[in-house]
């Protein structure tokens, strides 16, 4: 059974908006904790290839019509546009492709621009991952502060209300510095060292006709989902997937790490940190440099984070096939923990990453990227 897709697009300003369901072919993956991407390939004359204005809105939508399936239209990705590939194959057809980076990427788009050692600012101490999370958030998109030497230039026009988030995230009290850092890159390993997930969608929507409002706005959500493990399990015999694997590959996995932190030659202070799955056989080293860290406790974390990010975790990978029970977008979504068996190994794993792929006739290909739990 197959579901239907369909496209909108809208203006940062007033301008022509589409609604798109002719496409030639769309493709989109949704991570967890990164940008995602999504793809949309048009003929090259379709109107809206040629009326859409740099960080347009495209929202692609998902759905079936179907009672037994039950699934209404959703917004399944969101992302902005940020240009096109014009492309002519032998038979002379020409299509060109629309590529949309993730809502998340406005995120991206900022650095703290606090100097360093600027309280709560660019620099915490002795502060929970919750605190500085918020703090980060806040002052670099939400809030205006005059410490900031930057303004809120590129979520479009310099207003303080694009960025929202949920409920602040679990995780230890640390020391942390982040001065001139990616925002993004610090919501990554500030995760890492909490060891939770997160996700951004848009919160806006498109009123079609009149100037689109606020469209860039986004909300952060930390650990999406829903525990479905106990009435969702992927497994050969069970039609819900096509093919499945389990990688066990430990061909990277550092499991001693010396953290530098400030000063020079044998002055240099460095704290040693051991990972939960060292021994004398699996034994690999490994060197961070983090001279803007300036307190014991925030080297620990920054090697800790780093242990947790390169640790071994077998990893299942399949195509799934949609079947009662197991149908994308009703009965599991992307942040959910579902179960998967592989020749009689079973896991409870979290849904970290979503493909999917689908044509012109509308069939679609579903690809899960599986985590523990």
């Amino acid at each position: 059974m197959r579901f239907k897709y369909y496209v909108k697009t809208a203006p940062p300003d007033a301008g022509v908006d589409h609604v798109i369901d002719n496409f030639i072919s769309l493709s989109y993956t949704k991570r967890l904790n990164e940008v995602g991407f999504g793809t949309l390939t048009l003929p090259r004359d379709h109107p809206a290839a040629s009326n859409l204005d740099l960080d347009s809105a495209v929202l692609f939508f998902r759905g079936q019509t179907n009672d037994a399936v039950g699934v209404d239209y959703y917004q399944d990705f969101d992302g902005i546009w940020r240009g096109n590939v014009r492309e002519t194959i032998t038979s002379g057809r020409k299509s060109v492709s629309l590529y949309i980076p993730s809502s998340l990427s406005l995120i991206g788009r900022e650095i703290v621009a606090f100097k360093s050692g600027v309280a709560n600012r660019s620099t915490w101490s002795s502060k929970t991952v919750a605190q500085i999370w918020s703090d980060v958030l806040t002052y670099n998109f939400m809030v205006p502060d005059v410490q900031r030497l930057l303004d809120f230039t590129s979520l479009a026009g310099g207003t303080v209300d694009r960025v929202s988030f949920d409920a602040a995230p679990t995780g230890p009290t640390i020391d942390y510095a982040a001065a001139y850092k990616n925002c993004l890159s610090v919501l990554q390993e500030l995760a890492d060292i909490g060891e939770f997930h997160f996700h951004a969608r848009s919160i806006a929507s498109i009123s079609f006709g009149g100037i689109i409002d606020d469209y860039q706005a986004v909300k952060v959500e930390v650990n999406p989902g829903t525990d479905r493990s106990g009435t969702v399990t992927f497994a050969l015999g069970r039609a819900n997937v096509v093919s499945v694997g389990l990688d066990e590959r430990r061909l990277n996995e550092p499991t001693k790490m010396i953290v530098g932190g400030q000063g020079d030659g044998t002055g240099r202070t460095v704290n040693v940190r051991t990972s939960s799955q060292h021994d004398e056989i699996n034994h690999a080293e490994m060197f961070i440099d983090a001279r803007d860290v300036s307190t014991s406790t925030g080297l620990d974390a920054k090697g800790d984070a780093r242990l947790v990010e390169t640790a071994y975790k077998p990893r299942f990978s399949f195509r799934a096939s949609q079947a009662p029970g197991s149908y994308y977008g009703r009965d599991y979504f992307l942040g959910d923990l579902v179960y998967a068996l592989y020749e009689n190994v079973g896991f409870t794993q979290r849904i970290v990453g979503v493909t999917v792929a689908v044509d012109a006739d509308g069939k679609e290909d579903i690809e899960l990227d599986l985590d523990d739990a």
